[in-house]
Parts: C-alpha cells; sequence; structure tokens
C-alpha cells in the first residue's frame, strides 16, 4: 500500500563497494515509486524543513507516511490486510495527531494501558499518549509539527527522532526531550497497536529482557516465524513481567 517511497540510507563503509548495485535495485524494483533517493542521512532540521516543504507537509497534513529510521524491523505478518485495515483507522481517526506502531509488539500493546484507558478498534488497540519512535506510520501533519513547527536546538544533529520528545508518563525518569520547547506532560496523539504482529526486530528484544525463547531472533530467509495459538500468546505476553525498561516501569497494565 506505498505509493511513494523517499529514502536517504547511509551505508557503512564496508558496504559503500556496493552503492551502485543497490540504487540499481532501488530503480528496478520500485519503478515510478521510488521519488527520491540519497545516499545520505539527515541529521538536521534545516534539512528535514528542506524536505518537509518539497512534499508540501503544510497542505497534505492527513497523508499517511512509514517513517522509519532503523533498518532491522522486518514486515513478518501473513499479508497486509490487517495493515491495510489500521490505515484505514487512521485516515477516519479524528485527532490532529496519530500514529500506528509497526514493531516492538509485546512491549507497544502493553504501553497502551500505561498513560490511558485502551479502547479495542476492530484488530488494533487504541489510546492516547506521546511517542515520536521512527518505526511508526504518522500522519504527515504530526511530521510537519516535529520537523517545522517545534524549534530545534542550535546546532542540534539526531541520527533517529526518538528522543525528541519523551512523554514524562510513558518514559518516567528517562523523560529527557531534546526539544525543551515541546510538551512532555499531555498525550499528542491517538496511539493504534495491531493484535496481529506486524514487524519484528530483526535480532529480537533480549536487550529489554524478552528472551529469544519467547520472542526468537529471525533469520535470513526465513523471516517468517513458526505461528500457533501458543507460539501467538507466548510474544504477546512476552512484555507482561517486564519491570526494567522505561515502557514498563510503573505500568499495572497486563
Amino acid at each position: 500500500p506505498i505509493n511513494g517511497f523517499y529514502l536517504f540510507i547511509q551505508l557503512d563503509e564496508e558496504f559503500s563497494s556496493q552503492r551502485q548495485n543497490l540504487e540499481n535495485e532501488l530503480t528496478s524494483s520500485l519503478g515510478s515509486r521510488l521519488q527520491h533517493l540519497e545516499f545520505t542521512r539527515i541529521l538536521t532540521q534545516a534539512r528535514w524543513k528542506w524536505l518537509m516543504s518539497s512534499i508540501g507537509s503544510d497542505k497534505h497534513s492527513g497523508r499517511l507516511v512509514f517513517f522509519l529510521q532503523n533498518d532491522d524491523h522486518v514486515f513478518i505478518d501473513v499479508d497486509t490486510s490487517l495493515l491495510c485495515q489500521g490505515l484505514m483507522l487512521l485516515h477516519s481517526e479524528p485527532s490532529k495527531f496519530k500514529t500506528l506502531y509497526m514493531s516492538h509488539w509485546p512491549e507497544a500493546l502493553r504501553l497502551t494501558g500505561k498513560v490511558s484507558p485502551p479502547q479495542r478498534i476492530g484488530g488494533f488497540v487504541r489510546t492516547n499518549l506521546t511517542m515520536v519512535d521512527a518505526v511508526q506510520v504518522f500522519n504527515l501533519g504530526f511530521l510537519h509539527h516535529i520537523f517545522v513547527e517545534l524549534e530545534w536546538p542550535q546546532g542540534l544533529q539526531v541520527r533517529r527522532i526518538d528522543r525528541l520528545i519523551m512523554q514524562r508518563a510513558v518514559w518516567g525518569t528517562f523523560a529527557q526531550s531534546l526539544l525543551r520547547t515541546a510538551d512532555s506532560e499531555n498525550s499528542l496523539q491517538a496511539f493504534f497497536v495491531p493484535l496481529r504482529e506486524l514487524c519484528r526486530k530483526f535480532d529480537g528484544y533480549m536487550h529489554i529482557g524478552i528472551p529469544f525463547a519467547k520472542v526468537p531472533q529471525l533469520e535470513i530467509n526465513h523471516t517468517v516465524p513458526v505461528r500457533s495459538a501458543d507460539s501467538l500468546k507466548q510474544v504477546m505476553l512476552a512484555a507482561e513481567k517486564l519491570q526494567n525498561d522505561p515502557w514498563s516501569r510503573g505500568n499495572n497494565f497486563s
């Protein structure tokens, strides 16, 4: 369901010799949907303002953008039907700012009950909070707010936008927003999480204490996990007992 791709890719030095091959592959596979390709990474507000201006972000706030600054989250769902349902929900959601969280499924599901009471809508859970992790479908108006309307500190450069706005109710003592003038107290957005796992971090979630026995790593050419009622429940509830990561600390929702 993606109509256009704007790709900014910074290759590690060890892969620099593959740049032309990658460009040929992307051009061939994406065709006219490849709107922009640049082998660099946007780091500054000035560059983001340039991009937002070039795509008319101030005039098309309702457009949906899969904004991804992590390269290791793989789409693993059986098809795109639930994703399409989620996109329709975002289109119909009246909130000014809205997102669909695409990965970190166990943690995101539990997070839906930390700040506001969650509501089930079809195959999704909806709640209100503030979360700008760069692995979500955003409405373009929200990205315009982050990149254009908010004033970044002079000289600030970020590889990922995750820490630009950190809501205190979500992050607790870790809430140190890089944008000091941003609202870190109130919930800015409608936040949707699927009831089926859409994407998974390739290396799993051991870094926050979820063992591979519960949520296995993916393997190259083997990114379709084993599906059963037991494995689904295991992954869905994998974050239930977490206490030490910021989203789980102080979170009694289960």
